[in-house]
């Protein structure tokens, strides 16, 4: 009796499962189909007042330049500079392989992997990456900048040995840049400039230590 217990209660615990499954695929695929009928809502409201938001300023960018005025965009620049390059999204980098795709306006893409931090506005670390193999694939260089202008030598040894052990490239992808140890330009060999760790004064609240103390060890 106990066995047959057990056994309608998972075959009941398997049912509610399989029901939980089709009733969230359902709401997910409902809920999907009320998004892209917005979209398509919005789109054509947008375009009946001739109007266009981020997204359309992309969209459109894009088509003009896989389009037939792709050539005389082209010819128009020798040289395209990019900067912060490592918060460009799939449309923008797309939008630059057009442009350099026949090797005339001359690419140059400078970025940091590691500020990546614009994924609420579509941001993707993937779409960096791409274009920087793309680049060196139709014959571009890489070049890895590591001076720092901003700080003294002391302050860069302390970062390099701070930050250099939480970075690391996974082997799943490109997510988490490698990190590349800083070289200073910054030459003060008189000056005191560093990293100086100040600690609190010990607190007189011991009860107060002993709830962070606690706190720390269930961490």
């Amino acid at each position: 009796a106990l066995d047959e217990a057990r056994r309608l209660v998972q075959e009941t615990s398997d049912l509610w499962a399989k029901a939980r499954d089709a009733i969230v695929h359902d709401a997910i695929v409902a809920a999907t189909a009320q998004v892209l009928d917005f979209r398509a809502a919005a789109a054509e409201a947008r375009r009946r007042a001739s109007l266009v938001d981020f997204d359309d300023l992309l969209s459109l960018a894009r088509a003009l330049v896989e389009g037939p005025v792709a050539p005389r965009l082209r010819a128009r620049f020798d040289e395209i500079i990019i900067d912060e390059f490592q918060d460009t999204d799939p449309v923008q980098a797309a939008l630059v392989r057009a442009l350099g795709e026949t090797g005339r306006p001359t690419l140059c893409v400078v970025g940091d992997p590691k500020q990546s931090i614009y994924s609420f506005r579509a941001a993707d670390i993937e779409a960096y990456e791409e274009v920087k193999r793309w680049i060196v694939a139709q014959g571009g260089e890489r070049h890895l900048i590591r001076e720092n202008f901003r700080t003294t030598e002391p302050i860069a040894r302390f970062v390099d040995a701070l930050c250099a052990p939480l970075f690391g490239r996974p082997a799943d992808g490109d997510y988490h840049p490698d990190y590349a140890p800083l070289h200073t330009s910054v030459l003060s060999p008189e000056s005191r400039a560093g990293v100086w760790i100040l600690r609190p004064p010990p607190t007189a609240d011991a009860a107060a230590e002993r709830k962070i103390a606690d706190w720390r060890a269930a961490e």
